[in-house]
């Protein structure tokens, strides 16, 4: 039979509540702002950066240049430049703004499951395990926000039952969407919890009928066939791990699924109105967040070109560019800690009294001060983390019904848990620390929930996140060394003095140089972005490129076409694809004239800054550092 269901509404502010948020809001800036614009990771601002630049300078996504994301942020960027000038400082504050919203989306959910206190505190737990311990600016931190102001959406449909807010939900995805395509991960959470709903439709299956359990294991078996290609699709050496991490929970889930949808036995008939009454307006939200970026390509004659900028190029990354998930050990002995987490939850005594919780909290604090210190317990912390979407669909499996008192309590966690474990797919194929960061708050709210719907254990809750708060990763945020402003217009930025030195130095030479565009092989964009000079290629990052433009007489054909008289070869800068020998011996001789700045080799052709031959001493030149 279904969950028995109760009167749902959202919980209604009150002065605590305004108090813990405004505190969460301003505990997060108070940790954020002071780094926010210290060191940073050139690759990828300066990826953003350009892109945005030329959608700005009237080049179009993937016709023009080979976006490496969707390319709708691109265009918001853009408009951002031109509002505020062209800073590479400028990238950083629409994420942060972001990342603010989703911590007060994460209070109001948790609000529906616990204290404002509480709540408080897994918002900032969640704050400290995302971009406080990474704040360098890429495009997947919109992810998490936006999950969950869409689950805030679904769930007011459940309060309310008005469809509008499953359209808006569709809306938040397909703006996800035009933002980076593994949007399509929250999607298919949001999809698979709506097969949840659709068996509670409460008509049961009359005697002979189909149930509509075999819908929902043919929806979830399909599903796991396509994750099962993308695991596939990884190299040799990562598909064990990515096997456990990134299979495994979705495997796990569609057990809890089916087993849900067989015993709520609800009729084929029935359980299928419901899901086509569901799902259509939420389709409905993503097409309208489409269709006017679709609609552009489409006036241009460009949709192949968006098809394959989209969903065919970025296919190189699962073979050409991964980084392995932890090891098989380190998962398995990771996994203990939520498992035995969520025991002590389901065994929770059922009285608590407030000196319980201030124990909780004194007692989570000081064993997380003592024992996570260091960056190896804090990567024992972020493996304990990482593993939770495992021990999520399992601990469901175990407690069979959630003792919750709302049917909006129950949907939620529901709700946080689907969208948590089908979000670690975002990660794939990189599967480095940043990009765990990424979803790891999905993780630590749908486990915050999960836990809170049994009913009085606020101190285990406690217990938990005082730990994540102080076992937090702490950011580098170059204490230790002093850093200077990145000594360009475009900067905004505190960097190393080494970088500072560099990159100065690097303005100089191409100043001297002939206007026109430049051209850097070895995955450093930002450099045309900040030397302010157009970017030759079509290319953004060499790891997407098309090999075939890379061969040396193709090479060198397309630079003298684009009129590119100066070139940068970053040495072990991103990939080394485009930079073995045949290529840089024809670059070389192309382009005679060379100075060397750290691992950046600038060389350009035989002009000087006046039209000049250039002086032969000076394409001898080479300027060297100490490391």
């Amino acid at each position: 039979m279904p969950p028995s269901k109760s009167p749902s509404a959202a919980p209604a502010w009150t002065r605590q509540d305004v108090l813990a948020l405004l505190s969460v809001l301003g505990l997060s800036i108070l940790m954020l702002w002071p780094d926010l614009f210290r060191g940073w990771a050139p690759q990828d601002e300066g990826g953003l950066a350009q892109v945005a630049e030329r959608v700005l300078n009237g080049q179009m996504p993937h016709r023009d240049f080979d976006d490496p994301w969707t390319g709708g942020w691109s265009y918001f960027q853009a408009a951002v430049f031109r509002l505020f000038g062209t800073r590479m400082s400028l990238v950083r504050l629409p994420i942060f703004l972001a990342w603010l919203t989703g911590l007060a989306v994460a209070y109001r959910l948790m609000r529906r499951a616990a204290s404002p206190v509480l709540s408080g505190c897994v918002a900032i737990a969640c704050g400290m395990w995302s971009l406080y311990a990474w704040r360098f600016p890429l495009l997947s931190w919109f992810y998490f926000p936006s999950a969950l102001i869409t689950c805030w959406c679904a769930i007011r449909y459940v309060e309310s039952k008005q469809r509008a807010w499953l359209f808006a939900a569709g809306f938040v995805v397909g703006a996800l969407l035009l933002v980076k395509v593994t949007a399509m991960f929250l999607l298919a959470g949001l999809l698979l919890w709506i097969l949840t709903v659709a068996s509670e439709s409460g008509e049961t299956a009359t005697a002979g009928s189909r149930r509509f359990v075999i819908v929902v294991a043919g929806i979830h078996l399909t599903y796991l066939g396509g994750v099962a290609l993308v695991v596939r699709g990884l190299p040799g050496e990562m598909q064990g791990a990515a096997t456990a991490h990134f299979w495994l929970p979705q495997f796990l889930l569609a057990i809890w699924s089916v087993r849900h949808a067989s015993r709520c036995n609800v009729g084929i008939g029935a359980g299928r109105r419901t899901l086509l009454r569901l799902v259509w307006p939420l389709v409905a939200g993503v097409v309208l967040a489409l269709l006017p970026y679709v609609a552009i390509f489409a006036l241009e004659h460009e949709l192949p070109a968006l098809v394959s900028g989209v969903f065919v190029k970025p296919g190189v990354r699962l073979s050409g560019f991964a980084l392995s998930p932890p090891g098989r050990v380190g998962t398995a002995l990771a996994l203990l800690a939520p498992m035995l987490l969520i025991a002590g939850c389901r065994f929770a005594r059922q009285e608590q009294t407030r000196r319980e919780l201030v124990l909780a909290v004194l007692c989570g604090a000081g064993l997380g001060a003592f024992s996570f210190t260091g960056a190896a317990a804090a990567s024992a912390m972020a493996l304990s983390i990482r593993s939770m979407p495992i021990a999520l669909p399992l601990a469901a499996l175990w407690w069979k019904d959630l003792t919750t008192t709302t049917e909006s309590s129950r949907a939620l966690v529901v709700l946080l848990v689907f969208v948590a474990v089908t979000s670690q797919l975002a990660q794939v194929p990189y599967s480095a620390f940043a990009y765990f960061l990424y979803v790891a708050p999905l993780s630590i709210l749908a486990t915050a929930a999960l836990m809170s719907a049994r009913m009085r254990t606020a101190p285990v809750v406690a217990f938990w996140t005082a730990m994540l708060i102080v076992s937090g990763v702490r950011p580098d945020s170059g204490s230790a060394q002093t850093l200077h402003t990145l000594p360009l217009h475009r900067g905004g930025l505190q960097v190393s003095l080494l970088d500072s030195v560099r990159y100065g130095r690097m303005a100089t030479f191409v100043a001297s140089q002939p206007p026109g565009p430049i051209v850097v092989l070895g995955d450093h964009p930002e450099l045309p972005f900040l030397l302010e000079r157009p970017n030759g290629s079509r290319v953004i990052y060499d790891v997407i490129a098309d090999p075939a433009l890379y061969s040396p007489r193709s090479l060198l054909r397309a630079l003298d076409s684009a009129g590119v008289r100066t070139i940068i070869i970053a040495h072990r800068g991103g990939t080394r694809g485009t930079l073995d020998a045949p290529r840089i011996s024809a670059l070389r001789s192309a382009y005679p004239c060379g100075t060397a700045i750290g691992r950046f080799e600038l060389r350009s052709r035989d002009l000087g800054s006046a039209g000049q031959p250039a002086n032969p001493q000076r394409c001898s030149r080479q300027v060297i550092e100490s490391p």
